[in-house]
Formats: structure tokens, C-alpha cells, sequence
């Protein structure tokens, strides 16, 4: 392991389990101000006054690590994967190295997704911490994160990117019902703007509530159908299916193979006669 690779390690292995949302969202925070007469003052805190003494300091300091747990975490993931992409399914000595250091950040994707871990790092650390400088509890909050979801969900439609059909099965419903719940807050969001449902009657609160018990239920039993899959027994269960699956494959090549060689029998027969 050279001095470099050792490095990049300690540093990922440090900084990886920080990007949550709770650390994001707290970056955000002191970057979020509130204009009050002639000043600005921080909507945490509104006793601090900002851009202006101990705040701007620790406003720099906070820019840069924004920048640092949003772009430079998933963005230095990735060119370390990507430097050394030919090591990332190697069998060789240095090829196993970098596995039992990095194979956590790319092992559950299929190969030419080995990427997608630092799309979804940035996917999370905007859909929470980044809505957090958007004017809370308003429409446009929320429709801010709608986007975020559905951009996230198209891409994740598209490629598809785990290893096991599961896996992407649940990061669907996962990702669907986050879509969809912001979907329902939007619409309560705006309900709301217009009078409220009662003076409207057309929505009713009842059903919305239904539907976000339904999604959420939904992905739980998803997440258990998941676990039980992937049980010692179901995945033996599962294996043997498959073996049969290919010896079944395996006959029929065969079958069609013996059937193409009597048909070639066959025909040099008759062009020596």
C-alpha cells in the first residue's frame, strides 16, 4: 500500500460516515440568514447578526465545508475509483488491496456503474441539507426537493445500477415513495395557500393521510420481503432454482448442438452420394 493510497483512505474512511444529514443540514444552517431592517441576522439564531464578526469567520469556514461534504467527498470517491479503475475487479495482489480498502464504495453496483454511491452521497446531502437555505415550509421548498427526487428517480430508472435485481427493486419503491410524499406535501402546500380544504372541497385530508400511511407501509414491507430474501434458507432455495435454471440451458445448448451436427451428418451423406 503506498503512502498516497493509505492517506485517501484514512481521509474517505473519516469524512464518509460524517455526510449526513445531520451534519449537512448544520453547515446549511449557518449559512442561512433573514433581512430584518437594515440588517441581516441568522434564522438559527436571531441574536447573531451576520456577515459581520465571529459569523463571518465561521461562515468561510462553513462555505468550505459545504463544499467539502456536498461536492468534495462524493467528487474525491470518485476520481480515486476512477484512477485506479483497473483494480477494481483485478484478481491480482494489488487489485485485492484495493478491494479490502475501497470495495464498499462501488461492490453493491454492477461494474460499469461503480460510480452511483457519489450520485446518491450528493442526491442526499441536497435533498436535505441544501433545502435548508430554500424558505422553509414553503411551496417552493418543497418543490425544490420534488425536483431533486425525480431527477434522482429518473436516473436510477434508467441505469438501474445495483448488482442484485432486489436491491434496485427497493431503492425504487424507496425512491418512488419519497417522490411521492413530496408530491402530497406540495398539494397540502398549496391547499393550504388557497383557503384550505374545507372552503376549496376538493381534497381531502383524510386520503392524503391514507396514501402517505400506504407508501410508507409499502416500502417497509418491501424492506422485509428484501431481508427475508436474502435469509441463508430463501438464498439457497434461490440458488438451486438457478442451477436448474442452467442445466436446463445447458441441455437445450446441447440438444441443439447434437441436432445441428446430424443435420451436418446428414447433408455431407447425400453430397457423397
Amino acid at each position: 500500500m503506498s503512502f498516497y493510497s493509505y492517506h485517501v483512505y484514512v481521509l474517505l474512511k473519516t469524512l464518509s460516515p460524517s455526510l449526513s444529514a445531520g451534519i449537512v443540514t448544520r453547515v446549511f444552517t449557518t449559512l442561512k440568514c433573514k433581512q430584518i431592517g437594515d440588517k441581516q441576522y441568522l434564522v438559527a439564531d436571531y441574536s447573531v447578526v451576520c456577515n459581520v464578526g465571529e459569523h463571518a469567520q465561521y461562515q468561510a469556514a462553513m462555505i468550505f465545508f459545504a463544499i467539502v461534504y456536498v461536492f468534495g467527498i462524493p467528487i474525491g470517491s470518485t476520481l480515486v475509483l476512477h484512477c485506479n479503475r483497473k483494480k477494481l475487479f483485478s484478481e491480482s495482489e494489488s487489485g485485492k488491496t484495493f478491494r479490502a480498502m475501497f470495495s464498499s464504495i462501488y461492490e453493491a453496483y454492477e461494474p460499469k456503474y461503480w460510480y452511483f454511491e457519489s450520485i446518491i452521497m450528493i442526491q442526499k446531502a441536497m435533498l436535505t441539507g441544501g433545502l435548508v437555505l430554500i424558505a422553509p415550509g414553503t411551496s417552493a421548498q418543497i418543490l425544490v426537493g420534488l425536483i431533486i427526487a425525480l431527477v434522482f428517480y429518473t436516473i436510477l430508472l434508467r441505469t438501474q445500477p445495483y448488482e442484485g435485481e432486489e436491491e434496485d427493486l427497493l431503492q425504487s419503491i424507496a425512491t418512488a415513495s419519497t417522490v411521492m410524499t413530496l408530491l402530497i406535501g406540495f398539494t397540502l402546500k398549496a391547499v393550504q395557500n388557497e383557503g384550505g380544504p374545507n372552503e376549496q372541497g376538493t381534497y381531502d385530508d383524510a386520503v392524503l393521510d391514507i396514501l402517505l400511511v400506504l407508501l410508507f407501509t409499502a416500502v417497509g414491507l418491501s424492506g422485509m420481503f428484501i431481508m427475508v430474501r436474502s435469509l441463508p434458507c430463501c438464498a439457497l432455495a434461490k440458488g438451486t432454482e438457478e442451477e436448474e435454471e442452467e442445466e436446463e440451458c445447458e441441455q437445450k445448448v446441447e440438444i441443439q448442438e447434437e441436432t445441428l451436427r446430424e443435420v451436418v451428418l446428414v447433408g455431407d451423406e447425400r453430397g457423397d452420394l
